[in-house]
This record gives structure tokens, sequence and C-alpha cells, in this order.
């Protein structure tokens, strides 16, 4: 599967400071969501009187607008822009293979690798989705990093084993990014998940999917999001600064 275009809830969680104290913030809203292979991807926030928030990246920029606050965020895209503009810390490459319901594997170092049988509750269970084989193997390029990644049989999948579960951790044990999927239906691309749970470094997300269309067809400039007159643009990062942010 190259692409996808749906309608679905997304529920983001956000570790925010708040002077000297962490405290969580939560926002659930209805989402239109584009996504293509390998990393460009739209999401736009849905509300009774139109789309208040979008986010649209090609790869190599980003950018967000909320039209009630005439302000478009541009920067380079990259894991603290996407983090800045969705509130998930993750690389362009990673929240497209999440919202088509993939495990964003890098290269594996697949000499050193093992396998384990899954158990009851490992990795969480998401409908018929528990994993039932792991898969254990260090990242390529980043050998201080352990990849973990669990097989299934969901119904949908025909007999087919499907990864249900990714982790990517350090081997001391700090979490890069964990997913999970479930709910999985069929389509022609093969089994797809229509709810995909996700946590990284201070953040955690929860993705429902409805209507689904399976590699559709893409107008021109749907990854990119112009400057409407009289809008203010700012950089998510400005040069020799820090990261700014719009969600």
């Amino acid at each position: 599967m190259r692409g996808l275009r749906a309608t679905g809830k997304l529920q983001v969680t956000v570790d925010a400071a708040n002077g000297s104290e962490i405290r969580r913030q939560r926002l659930t809203a209805s989402q239109a969501l584009l996504a293509r292979a390998p990393d460009a991807f739209r999401l736009e926030a849905l509300t009774p009187f139109g789309v208040g928030y979008v986010v649209a990246t090609d790869g190599a920029s980003i950018a967000a607008f909320a039209p009630g606050e005439r302000v478009l965020w541009r920067g380079d895209a990259d894991l603290a822009t996407v983090a800045a503009a969705t509130g998930v810390a993750a690389e362009p490459a990673d929240v497209v293979a999440l919202l088509l319901g993939v495990a964003p594997v890098p290269p594996l170092e697949l000499s050193r690798a093992r396998v384990s049988a899954g158990a009851p509750g490992t990795g969480g269970s998401i409908d018929d989705a528990t994993p039932e084989i792991l898969l254990h193997a260090t990242v390529r390029d980043r050998p201080e990093e352990l990849v973990v990644v669990g097989f299934a049989h969901p119904a949908a999948g025909a007999g087919a084993w499907v990864p249900v579960l990714y982790e990517r951790s350090t081997l001391a044990g700090e979490l890069v990014l964990r997913a999970r999927f479930g709910d999985f239906a069929p389509s022609p691309a093969g089994p797809l998940a229509r709810r995909v749970e996700i946590a990284a470094r201070g953040t955690e997300a929860v993705l429902r999917c409805s209507d689904l269309e399976v590699n559709p067809s893409i107008e021109a400039g749907a990854f990119s999001i112009a400057t409407p007159p009289g809008v203010q643009e700012r950089r998510f990062v400005e040069p020799g600064g820090e990261s700014g942010g719009a969600a």
C-alpha cells in the first residue's frame, strides 16, 4: 500500500511544561487524513464550522495552519517540527507508516536477531492483535537501539502474519517509539489496521480510522499549504533559536 485517505478520531496526550511542573494535556478531534509513502501526509482537524487546524508535509518541509489564529507555521520536516505540529514526536516517514497501519521498521542487524514467543498481554492487546511471535534486533546504523516487532494472525488477515506491535528503544530502556495495531479490516492491499496506538517521548496518541480509501488519487499540492492573504508566517525553528510550536 502506497497511500491512504480516511476520516477518524485522533486523541493526543502530551506532557507540557507549566512553570516547574509537567502536566498532561489531552486533545481529541475528528480528523481527515491523507498519507502517501514514504513521508508525505496531511491532517485536518474538523469542527462543525469547517477545518480548525491543518498540518501538511511533503517529507522535506512542513506547515501548520490554524485559521482562527491567522498564523501559519513553517519549517523543515523532522522529528522536532512534527512533534510541534502534531504532538507526536516521530519522523515524517514514521508518521506515514503509522497512518498506513505499518510498523516503521528501520534496517535491522538480523545476524544477531532473536525470536521469542509472545505471552498473553505482551505489549498490550487490541482486539485480536496480541503478539504471538516477537522479533528482537538492534538497528543496523544505531546499535545502541533495540527494535521489537510482534506478529499475530488477526481475523482479517486470512492466515497471514501481520505486525501488531512495534517498539524501538535504547539499550538503556528509554522509549523512542511504540505502536500497537488493531481492529484490522480486509482491503485490496491486505489487512488494514483501523486503530493505532502510538507512544513516543512525552507523547501518546490513539487514532481510530473509518471510511478508508486505499491508494487514492491525490491532487497536486495536497501536501503543502499556501499562505492566505493577511496571515502571518512564523518559523518552527528560528536560525540560532529554539523550536517554536503550533500545537
